[in-house]
């Protein structure tokens, strides 16, 4: 299990992001249910996406942050990641008595960037990302800056 902020978030932070997640999908890029990628925590989808919850009609359009080795998303173009991960501090101890040192920026920016690449951009088409939170939208700048 990983460290992240949404765990901390209270029920109107998260509310508030959801109407975000709706906002962004619905009024600026007018997108329909089959453009949408939604990538985040499977517990939190699901707590969302339940019976009468804003979020629910985009059930089809979830994948989760740390899912591996799927094509299925390929055609969409409207893209959010709904994630700030971080490494268990238990599991980041473990590996530092071994000697082995992980650099948390970089498996962030690797579960993120394999989540655009699930998109239509792996398609050469132009893609609408939406990244809410700071540190991750500036791995992603800082990566793209150094010539990714």
């Amino acid at each position: 299990m990983t460290i992240t902020l949404l765990e901390k978030a209270t029920a109107e932070e998260l509310e508030a992001l959801q109407n975000h997640i709706w906002n962004y999908f619905v009024n600026i890029n007018k997108a329909k249910t089959k453009d949408v990628l939604l990538s985040t925590f499977k517990e939190l989808f699901e707590d969302w996406t339940g019976k009468g919850k804003r979020l629910r009609r985009y059930r089809n359009s979830f994948v989760a942050i740390n899912a591996k080795a799927t094509n299925e998303y390929k055609d969409r173009t409207v893209i959010a990641h709904i994630a700030n991960r971080f490494q268990n501090p238990c599991i980041s101890g473990f590996f530092r008595e071994l000697g082995v040192t992980v650099d948390e920026d970089k498996l962030a920016l690797a579960e993120l960037v394999q989540c655009i690449w699930r998109s239509a951009i792996r398609e050469g088409k132009e893609i609408q990302l939406y990244i809410p939170s700071k540190r991750m939208r500036g791995l992603l700048q800082d990566w793209l800056d150094k010539g990714a």
